[in-house]
Parts: C-alpha cells; sequence; structure tokens
C-alpha cells in the first residue's frame, strides 16, 4: 500500500493517504452545509478538519457546498478543484455525474489553488452553490476532483466505471477524487427568488431589507450571497416573523465595495403556517446620500427617507451619518415574490 504524494480528499476521517483502499460515499472534505453561507469558511473549516459535516440540504432553494483539500506531498501544489453531483443510481456510470458540473457564485467551475504547502489545507472560501430538485425516498450523489500538475486528474471513462462497485473501486484507488451521499430535508412551505445586485461605481453603506405581508408568526425569512467583499457580509440568518406582526421587515447595513456584483437570494420558510391573507415577501435595498453625495439626474430619482418603512432607529442611524442634512435613499433594486398559498409562486419586479 503507498502513500499518496500530492493534494487529496479522504474516504473518512481516520483516511491517512494510503491507496489503494475500499472507497467511501461519505467524503468528510465534501461538506454540505444549506441555505446559508459559512461566515469564515477557510478558518472554521481549517479549523475543524477532525470533523465531518453533512447537513440535510433544502430542496428547491439555493444551497452552498463546501470542499476542502490537504497536501500531503513532499512540495507545495497547485491546482484546482471541481465539484459534480448526480441522482443515485445502482451503477454510477461517469456520464451520470461529470456531466452535472457545479460552478461558484462568480461562475468558476476550476476554483483554483497556488503554493499550497506541505501539510495545509485548501478550502472553497466561495463555495459551490446548488439547487436540488425535491425527490423520494433516496438521495443525491456528489463528486469531489482535485487537479495538480504532477496528477492531471482525467474524469474517468465508461471502461473505468463499469460495474455496481465501480465508483467505490475508483475513490479507494484515487485520493484526488471523494464521494458523498447527500440527503435532502423538507422543502414544504418554503419559497426562494434571486435579486440581482449591482452597488455601481461608488463603494457606500446600502441596506438590504426583507419584508414581508400577511405572514404568520413563526414563519421565518432569510437572504444571502456568498460573494465575499461587503462588511459586513450580505447574509441574514433565518429570522423568525413576531406573532404580532404579520407584515414585518428585517435587514442589514453593509459597506459594500465600488462594483460589486451578486445574486442575493432570498427565502421565505411558513414552517407549516398558512399566510393571514394575501401574501407577499419583498427584498429591497437602497444606499443613501444627499444632495451633496449624489448626481443632481439621481438626486431627483431618489426617495425621502420618510417614505421609506424605516425604524427610528434607521432613521436616527441617518443623522448621525448625515447631520442636519436630510438624507434621501436611491433604490438600487427591489423584487417581490407574491403567493396567496405559499405553495405556487408567480413572480413580479417591484
Amino acid at each position: 500500500m503507498a502513500t499518496w504524494d500530492d493534494v487529496y480528499f479522504r474516504n473518512n476521517l481516520s483516511d491517512p493517504g494510503t491507496y489503494p483502499q475500499s472507497g467511501s460515499s461519505n467524503c468528510p472534505d465534501i461538506l454540505p452545509w444549506g441555505p446559508e453561507p459559512q461566515a469564515d469558511p477557510v478558518n472554521f473549516f481549517t479549523n475543524t478538519y477532525d470533523q465531518n459535516f453533512n447537513r440535510a440540504l433544502t430542496p428547491n432553494v439555493r444551497n452552498y457546498i463546501y470542499l476542502r483539500a490537504k497536501n500531503i506531498g513532499s512540495k507545495s501544489q497547485s491546482g484546482h478543484v471541481n465539484l459534480y453531483w448526480s441522482q443515485a443510481s445502482l451503477l454510477l456510470y461517469p456520464s451520470y455525474w461529470t456531466k452535472n458540473s457545479l460552478h461558484n457564485e462568480s461562475g468558476n467551475q476550476d476554483i483554483s489553488f497556488s503554493g499550497l504547502a506541505q501539510n495545509a489545507i485548501f478550502v472553497t472560501e466561495e463555495p459551490y452553490i446548488w439547487t436540488p430538485s425535491q425527490i423520494s425516498n433516496d438521495h443525491y450523489c456528489m463528486v469531489s476532483r482535485v487537479v495538480t500538475p504532477d496528477n492531471p486528474n482525467p474524469l474517468p471513462t465508461e471502461s473505468e466505471i463499469s460495474d455496481v462497485g465501480g465508483l467505490a473501486n475508483y475513490v479507494g484507488q484515487h485520493p484526488n477524487v471523494g464521494w458523498r451521499n447527500i440527503a435532502l430535508g423538507d422543502a414544504t412551505g418554503v419559497i426562494e427568488n434571486t435579486l440581482a445586485f449591482s452597488q455601481g461605481t461608488q463603494a457606500g453603506t446600502t441596506h438590504i431589507m426583507i419584508s414581508v405581508q400577511n405572514a404568520p408568526g413563526g414563519s421565518q425569512v432569510a437572504f444571502s450571497t456568498s460573494k465575499t467583499g461587503p462588511e459586513p457580509p450580505i447574509v441574514l440568518s433565518k429570522t423568525t416573523v413576531p406573532e404580532d406582526n404579520p407584515n414585518f421587515q428585517a435587514g442589514i447595513y453593509s459597506e459594500v465595495p465600488a462594483n460589486f456584483n451578486a445574486e442575493i437570494a432570498y427565502q421565505y420558510y411558513s414552517n407549516g403556517k398558512p399566510p393571514t391573507g394575501d401574501f407577499s415577501v419583498k427584498l429591497t435595498y437602497f444606499t443613501f446620500g444627499t444632495q451633496d453625495t449624489f448626481s443632481s439626474q439621481v438626486y431627483e430619482k431618489s426617495i425621502d427617507i420618510r417614505r421609506l418603512p424605516l425604524s427610528f432607529n434607521d432613521i436616527d442611524r441617518m443623522r448621525v451619518t448625515y447631520g442636519n442634512d436630510i438624507p434621501v435613499a436611491f433604490l438600487l433594486g427591489q423584487h417581490t415574490t407574491v403567493d396567496s398559498g405559499v405553495g405556487f409562486v408567480a413572480n413580479a419586479m417591484a
């Protein structure tokens, strides 16, 4: 039995990188994380290298999946990783999964690393994104792949994986390939939509807000993008609608760099509770300023903050920032999802 001299994925937590061995469908370096990105993925997944995370993913909404890989070779390495998916099958021929390559929010299927030192761990800072369809009494399979100059790791052919144990044998003989079965949770009463976010050419404070109309108490809202740059990140964890406030809103302020573009996914979780009337959920983002900070053309299209559904705390915060000048909000984007039954979704752009 040999020891791998390069970057590898483990078959299990105790896998030291020896091969060939029995392949496993529980690779701890394929990290299904769910609809909310990890706040500090590089440090978190590096410091928890001895832990196996296998969260059930939510069907029909965007989920985030991370990869990590360790260099157990005799020199530093550069290369990239890939991630693929397939529905479960008794025979996982390569053609079932090699055509289903995932990408991150920036559109990259190949997520690169460089200068990875001996015994160092690479983590995908920007995760892969995947929206799995609901399946009954079954699961999905994910296959990871790492490519380096010393081990180019071409995709396998049908002749290399041709029988029931083919993928397990292949993984056991190739430490630069990982395999994990992925479970799904319940998607009942969950709706999701996305809004293209563009900060424009000026950096600034941007307010991202999600609001609901006629939502039952105990339901939840959330939004996120996995792209890095804004501080704090544009992520609102699941936030519960109060029992006494069916027209609830929640949001965050973020310092967003110039030319930042992303796609914000927003979700509503009914948690089995029907709406109290005609239901809608809306994602809005806007920036603030005064006549001095906007061009006259932009300022004419801006909104007096007193017309926005802002709390007194929000308005006080604006006054602290802008002094005696009356700040205005410039609407950058808005998207509304309307759904009377929280089941069938029709989209309306505002």
